[in-house]
């Protein structure tokens, strides 16, 4: 089934040939709304909804590169959360991933914000007073590293400053290689405060994880361990 639900999303990138999310792999599917973050602002609640609104899988991503990442799926008439160490290729759903919650049922975005796992985290979209620091326009954003195996970073300008921040998580699950790296793109959509935590910067990247569209939220402080040079390049290597 598995194999088939593979072969089905190949052939609908095939005949569509438009611009979708990353859906060439039944495993790269691949969050595209915010639905909030952590009290602490260390993660983001992320969610995949189809065109007709449905809620297809959910991702809890660092906003740093540290901690866990957790990915919130179906499977059978569950609902699955996984979670692994951040910086870990592993695949999408149960087959690398600890199993830590399960839920019978339909996942909805009701039924996602009463797992335990996600409301021990108190995700919301709340603002807290708003620092000196946020921009009053937003800054930009580009990918860093020239070549396709570089260290890909975001490199964020807001004015005469510019900071380099890295990805903490990239495609979760993808399972194709990224041949087109000079095309993808970077966008700050939004830019978040948190009370008592970090500013966070909501990013729009086009073209990555098999040339989809996909939403990260990204810390403007980094964490002091920095990632290795050899990491999952968005590409589930």
């Amino acid at each position: 089934m598995r194999a088939l639900l593979i072969a089905i999303g190949l052939a609908w990138v095939v005949v569509s040939g438009a611009a979708t999310p990353a859906e060439a792999c039944v495993r790269a599917a691949e969050a595209n709304r915010l639905l909030g973050w952590s009290a602490d602002g260390a993660y983001a609640l992320l969610g995949r909804f189809d065109r007709d609104g449905a809620l297809e899988h959910a991702e809890i991503v660092p906003t740093a590169y540290r901690g866990s990442v957790y990915v919130v799926a179906p499977q059978d008439d569950a609902v699955v959360v996984t979670k692994v160490k951040v910086g870990t290729c592993a695949d999408f759903g149960d087959d690398d991933g600890a199993v830590i919650e399960r839920r019978r049922g339909k996942l909805t975005e009701a039924m996602l914000r009463d797992l335990k796992t996600v409301a021990a985290m108190k995700f919301s979209t709340d603002a807290g007073p708003a620092p000196t620091a946020l921009p009053t326009a937003l800054p930009t954003a580009r990918f860093t590293g020239a070549k396709r195996y570089a260290v890909h970073d975001l490199a964020i300008t807001d004015g005469a400053t510019t900071v380099t921040l890295p990805l903490p998580v990239w495609c979760v699950g993808s399972c194709l290689r990224d041949e087109a790296w000079t095309t993808w793109k970077a966008e700050v959509v939004a830019v978040h405060a948190v009370a008592g935590g970090p500013v966070l910067y909501e990013l729009r990247l086009t073209g990555v994880c098999n040339g989809g569209t996909l939403i990260r939220v990204v810390a403007a402080t980094p964490a002091k361990a920095k990632p290795p040079k050899r990491r999952c390049f968005g590409s589930g290597q």
